[in-house]
């Protein structure tokens, strides 16, 4: 009986070794992956505090971050990912290209990085969002998706619910004033645009040493900042107005960013 147990005990700590042994192999690559891995599935779960737990998000703190993510969760969720692409940039530090699946049925590969830190690895979301030329939209937006939720009330004038329904053409969508001697000046906010298709209105601008002002809008998601909108409007204007497109409306929180030495006001209307 001594004998029995003893060989028992011993393919037990067999199997632990070689369990050890085989987490011990994992190359960092595979690392890297199997963190983003987790913090996905918990994403995609719903469990937004175990995906915090697995990034490193230097937008916010814990509490901004987590207002974020349920946000998303509960408005247009991502349902399903694929890993596309990987790429090493050094030994700490993997780059993956991940299809994002969204309720809405929108497709949209995004870069995600993914750093060793303190021996952990963990999903790097920085505050620079990604310009449009560094990800693809695979598949548009299913515009009943939309619709259903304007039919609901979420879109209304003041962004708060109770609306009446789809708004009609000319409706405003975000109105902006800015004053910028610093270059720089960016205004956040959660309503999402029932459309990709923009106007983008300029009451007035006026530029304090020439060149022009950049009207950027980029949106924030659980997985990182992408610009979504650029224009460029060169000179004084009053009264003008031009077409603006947004390439996505994944985001659960839009950012409109004003680059250029001027004052003006204005709106996007759709």
């Amino acid at each position: 009986m001594k004998v029995i147990r003893l060989i028992i005990f011993t393919l037990a700590v067999l199997i632990l070794s070689t369990d050890t042994v085989l987490a011990d192999e994992l190359t960092p690559v595979e690392n890297a992956k199997k963190s983003l891995t987790n913090a996905f599935d918990d994403l995609i779960n719903g469990n937004t505090l175990g995906y915090y737990n697995q990034i490193i998000d230097e937008r916010y703190n814990e509490q901004e971050a987590l207002e974020l993510y349920n946000l998303e969760v509960a408005n247009n969720p991502i349902v399903d990912y694929r890993i596309t692409k990987s790429e090493k940039i050094d030994d700490k530090t993997y780059s993956f290209d991940v299809l994002h699946i969204y309720k809405s049925e929108e497709q949209v590969i995004y870069p995600i990085t993914v750093k060793e830190k303190d021996d952990n690895w963990k999903i790097l979301i920085s505050d620079t969002p990604l310009e449009m030329d560094e990800y693809n939209v695979v598949k548009e937006t299913n515009d009943d998706y939309y619709k259903n939720q304007e039919s609901t009330g979420l879109y209304n004038e003041s962004g708060q619910g109770d609306g009446d329904g789809i708004a009609p053409m000319s409706t405003t969508w975000r109105t902006f004033t800015y004053n910028m001697k610093s270059s720089v000046r960016s205004s956040e906010f959660e309503r999402k645009p029932p459309t990709t298709g923009l106007r983008l209105n300029i009451r007035e601008q006026h530029m304090f040493d020439g060149g022009g002002v950049r009207y950027k809008v980029f949106g924030r998601t659980s997985t990182g900042n992408t610009t979504i909108g650029n224009k460029l409007i060169n000179g004084n204007k009053k009264n003008y107005s031009v077409s603006y497109s947004l390439s996505t409306r994944s985001p659960s929180s839009y950012t409109l960013e004003f680059i250029g030495f001027a004052q003006g006001s204005g709106g996007y209307n759709y």
